[in-house]
């Protein structure tokens, strides 16, 4: 059963780049927790931590109670969990999520399997956009991933459950590579995009970036099978069918858009 479980496909959308502070984060918590609270389910297990701040995670409403006197001052991520029955462990065991770590330049994320809410779950994309009025972030991707392979953690640049070797060596290079580089460099803010997903949140310096003869945003706009642009909270959205992600994938390493960990 554990096994089948986490063969499950999670949705799960990340910001980057945003100013953070106490205000920021417990107004950000807040959004994500009415998210919770629209999907039915009920936050079980929180975390959090900071420069003399104890990190650990323990009961939703042990945590929040000593979140609430200490007023978020110090803290500098949290975590909020909504676990499957039979679950224990928070990252693995997760079936709906809220984590935002506000150093190395910022990562906000909301995540819940796909049987709860999709990318384009109307409760999803409300949270999402109150995010990003609320956070004003840099850059924003939407991807699905299984349970197993860490997709809260792949959005903060760890790696999961992927060996560093053989077929998966390259993948793992580029998900280290952008928790340890692209991250911490604001890579998004010179116009570099991590990868692409179904859901991109785009900057100006992004869609300045040029793709042959053209600026990024005129060559999505160029094609139907280039994907949809349009406008979130004073963002471009970018939605892309996922058939379609190889193909634009290509094009856009060729002209040097998407990161690379060995170009730096």
């Amino acid at each position: 059963m554990r096994e089948k479980i986490h063969d499950t496909i999670c949705s799960v959308v990340s910001l980057y780049g945003f100013n953070c502070g106490p205000g920021v984060l417990s107004e950000a918590s807040s959004v994500a927790l009415e998210w919770f609270r629209s999907l039915e389910v009920t936050p079980e297990k929180m975390g959090f931590g900071g420069d003399g701040v104890p990190v650990g995670v323990a009961s939703y409403g042990r945590r929040m109670k000593k979140l609430e006197q200490m007023g978020f001052q110090g803290v500098q991520d949290i975590s909020v969990f909504s676990l499957h029955e039979g679950g224990s462990i928070p990252l693995a065991d997760w079936k709906v999520c809220w984590e935002m770590d506000c150093r190395y330049g910022g990562c906000a994320t909301i995540g819940a399997w796909v049987g709860v809410a999709r990318l384009e779950d109307e409760r999803s994309v409300e949270c999402t956009e109150r995010l990003v009025r609320l956070l004003r972030p840099a850059y924003g991707i939407g991807f699905y991933r299984e349970l197993r392979f860490g997709p809260t953690l792949y959005a903060a640049g760890v790696v999961q459950n992927l060996p560093p070797y053989g077929e998966t060596r390259a993948e793992c290079l580029r998900i280290d590579g952008w928790g340890q580089s692209g991250r911490r460099s604001r890579v998004y803010d010179r116009g570099v995009l991590r990868d692409v997903y179904p859901l991109n949140l785009l900057n100006g310096a992004q869609l300045g970036r040029k793709v042959g003869k053209k600026r990024l945003e005129s060559w999505i706009q160029s094609s139907g099978e280039h994907g949809v642009l349009s406008e979130m909270a004073g963002m471009a959205l970018w939605k892309v069918e996922e058939s379609s992600i190889p193909s634009i994938r290509e094009t856009l390493s060729k002209s040097g858009l998407i990161y690379d960990p060995d170009r730096r």
